[in-house]
């Protein structure tokens, strides 16, 4: 069991600071089988190096990739912001 999950807060923050879903607004139903089984990459393009790896992290496939905890995710946030 994980503590915090931020799949779809990285979802939502490529969203607004990109303009664009990072899946695209594709909704058929091989794409949508193309990310569930993980296969799809998202298109994170924040226009930052450092804030794409932030949202890469966040929609990780694996649950394992991802931030173990909001306070992990908020330091590297923190980090990017100093």
């Amino acid at each position: 069991f994980r503590d915090c999950d931020l799949y779809s807060v990285g979802l939502l923050l490529d969203a607004l600071v990109a303009g664009v879903w990072p899946f695209g607004a594709a909704a058929s139903v091989a794409a949508l089988g193309e990310r569930a089984a993980g296969r799809a990459l998202p298109r994170v393009g924040t226009g930052s190096k450092d804030l794409d790896a932030i949202v890469r992290k966040t929609l990780c496939f694996e649950p394992d990739g991802r931030y173990a905890s909001a306070e992990e995710f908020g330091e590297d946030l923190d980090a990017y912001l100093a």
